[in-house]
């Protein structure tokens, strides 16, 4: 479903005469940006390489970022440490921590000339703008995209339906997170990970 049926399908579900273009945008941006925080799903999920050239002790967040999966460099997985703890960390061997400090991922041991570092992450869904545009979410779940919205234009108009809409919201939101966390463990064994690691 693009931005333009969004639109119109909110409207015809809200029925009020009083729902300006206006206000049926600020509604869906506001549902957007609740999915964003509340939703972490495959058609979420985002790959940026990084080369390094020259010794760096730190990379970009990507402009899209919500949360991180992982950090790889080739086949092993960089544990993440708080900021107060990776500063503590030698500078020099092979890369082992990450940590967030603002826009930037900071890296202990720093990165060497050369080196790729894959940051896998959960990143913003595209933008609507213009009524023809679609996104990850508008495709796979325009449901959850109109009760998003819909629970916020209930609170503002208080409409008798406000809890009906939220609670079909919850809903879909749950299926939706709940396929996402069975498809990450189907056809995987499950076992505890160690509290700390062991190096060879």
């Amino acid at each position: 479903m693009n931005y333009g049926e969004l639109k119109s399908q909110f409207m015809e579900l809200l029925n009020r005469s009083d729902c300006s273009e206006e206000l049926t945008v600020t509604f869906l941006r506001q549902g957007f940006s609740r999915l964003q925080r509340e939703l972490r799903i495959p058609s979420m999920e985002r790959e940026v390489i990084v080369r390094a050239l020259g010794s760096i002790d730190c990379v970009q967040v990507p402009d899209d970022f919500l949360e991180m999966k992982d950090v790889l460099i080739g086949d092993r997985a960089l544990e993440k440490l708080p900021v107060r703890q990776i500063i503590t960390k030698p500078t020099h061997g092979n890369p082992r921590y990450y940590a967030r400090r603002g826009d930037l991922f900071v890296f202990r041991p720093h990165l060497c000339e050369g080196v790729e570092v894959n940051l896998l992450f959960y990143g913003e869904f595209g933008p609507l703008v213009n009524d023809e545009d679609e996104n990850e979410l508008s495709l796979i779940a325009p449901d959850l995209c109109l009760y998003s919205a819909l629970s916020y234009a209930g609170d503002y108009f208080a409409q008798d339906k406000t809890a009906e809409w939220e609670g079909r919201y919850q809903q879909i939101r749950d299926e939706l997170n709940a396929q996402a966390r069975d498809e990450e463990f189907t056809g995987g064994s499950l076992c505890i990970q160690p509290a700390y690691q062991i190096d060879d």
